[in-house]
Parts: structure tokens; C-alpha cells; sequence
């Protein structure tokens, strides 16, 4: 996975590898494993998420399709 920009302002695009159009969900974690956010229907390689009201800190970004888990970490820059 690559975050783009990473920290993160008040968007990132978030790239990863699915070259067969595989159907993915982005999973938000904070660090204390509380889901902040779920998007579900993911077939391309990129996906776009704002910061809306999330707080300024470090999260886990996870990119899941079935047999498959994609982890990185964002982080979220004061406002």
C-alpha cells in the first residue's frame, strides 16, 4: 500500500496492487483497534479518503478481500 500524501492534510489516496479487479474493503483502525471507518466495494487500485472529523494521531489502514489483508500505517496531521 502506498498513502499519498502520508501524513495526511485533508485527503489521501491510497494506492494499492489488484491487477484482477478483486473486490476489497478499507478498514480505519486506531491504535487501540477501534474500527473509525469501513468502505466497502473497493475494485480499483486507488481509493480516496478525507479526513472529515478525525482527530490528529496515527491510524492503521487495511485493505481486505477474501485470502488477502494489506496493512499500512497514516498518520493525521493536526489541523
Amino acid at each position: 500500500i502506498i498513502i499519498v500524501p502520508n501524513p495526511v492534510g485533508d485527503r489521501a489516496s491510497i494506492i494499492f496492487h489488484n491487477p484482477h479487479c478483486e473486490d476489497f474493503t478499507l478498514y480505519l483502525y486506531d491504535f487501540t483497534g477501534k474500527q473509525i471507518l469501513k468502505k466497502s466495494g473497493i475494485q480499483d487500485n486507488i481509493t480516496e479518503i478525507s479526513r472529515g472529523s478525525l482527530m490528529a494521531g496515527t491510524y492503521l489502514v487495511a485493505l481486505k478481500s477474501p485470502g488477502k489483508c494489506l496493512l499500512e500505517k497514516i498518520i493525521i496531521l493536526p489541523d
